[in-house]
């Protein structure tokens, strides 16, 4: 292996050894050659790695393979797949645009933020990366502070006057029972304890706090479908994945309670599906560019997105709220 890893002999989220191999797969993104076996939980049904690449080797693998930065093979890969917003752009010239931008996200399932943030809440943005929740969270009056552990992202946000601190939860300063709202989209699968990244949440937050959390759905239909060419597998950067299942089983073991949750298929996550095509073990992956003209797009395959996630459930993403007890 390339990096130090441990392997799992128990569940990182229930701690059962109650187990299944799913397959041994390799990254299909950014061309790290190791090969990673998949496991599912027989107990909370959460799917995880039993090769965990160990805590202080983790920056090393994102700042070789995953990259953040304008150079980083991320960028490469966004470009490839990204959808089209100039059209956006344009359309928020007109005087509609925030009523057709509104309209986008709930059709697209790609909203930037909608969960409930009030006038002068504490709001702490986990794992924040170029920090795009941050201007909603000001619009409604609350305090945005990131959390991000690529520098050069930090520096981005703080050159735009925001207040970013550099770190994980897991190791980060961050005092008691400072905030009141947490965010944390896409980032817990990334964490390989999932346990100790939840109880820093739970520090953080005051009682009573939310968490508001959005993550890959291990129980997703897609998953079922797709089988090992589903793309949130992800290996190694995702860790774990979690169904609503495991998420609510998680929850209770560090202190929050499930108060709602809902599953839903982004419109891009299922055009980088279709268009997925599994490269060679070592070699970085591509995807065919699928989406439709972008004023379009919401009228066309996210349509029979909402359709099937109302008729089928189990949608691609697992949205939650969790309140701290």
């Amino acid at each position: 292996m390339e990096f130090e890893i441990v392997e799992r002999v128990e569940c990182p989220v229930c701690s059962s050894r109650d187990r299944r191999k799913l397959f041994t797969i390799y990254d299909d993104r950014y061309g790290q050659p190791d090969l990673y076996t998949v496991l599912e939980c027989q107990r909370c049904k959460a799917c995880y790695l039993r090769e965990a690449i160990v805590p202080d080797q983790i920056s090393g693998l994102y700042e070789k393979y995953y990259g953040y930065s304008s150079n980083g093979p991320s960028s490469t890969m966004l470009r490839r797949s990204s959808f089209p917003w100039h059209s956006l752009s344009f359309v928020r010239r007109l005087e509609i645009g925030k009523q057709w931008e509104a309209w986008y996200g709930y059709w697209t399932r790609n909203r930037a933020l909608d969960w409930q943030i009030v006038n002068g809440e504490r709001v702490l943005d986990v794992g924040c990366g170029y920090g795009h929740t941050a201007k909603h969270v000001v619009a409604r009056g609350a305090h945005w502070t990131g959390l991000e552990v690529d520098i050069e992202a930090c520096q981005a946000i703080r050159g735009r006057g925001l207040e970013c601190i550099h770190g994980l939860i897991e190791t980060a300063d961050l005092p008691n029972e400072a905030y009141d709202v947490l965010i944390a989209s896409q980032v817990i699968e990334h964490s390989s304890e999932p346990r100790t990244f939840m109880k820093n949440c739970a520090r953080v937050l005051r009682p009573g706090g939310r968490l508001f959390l959005n993550t890959p759905n291990s129980s997703s239909r897609y998953r079922l479908a797709y089988g090992q060419a589903w793309i949130h597998w992800f290996v190694p950067y995702h860790q774990v994945l979690f169904s609503p299942q495991s998420l609510e089983c998680l929850g209770q073991s560090c202190g929050f309670l499930v108060r709602a949750y809902r599953t839903e298929t982004p419109t891009h996550w299922a055009n980088l599906q279709r268009g997925y095509s599994r490269p060679l073990r070592g070699e970085a992956g591509a995807w065919a560019n699928k989406n439709t003209p972008g004023m379009l797009q919401p009228s066309v395959s996210s349509l029979k997105l909402r359709l099937g996630d109302l008729r089928e459930g189990s949608g691609d993403a697992l949205v939650a709220e969790l309140v701290r007890l």
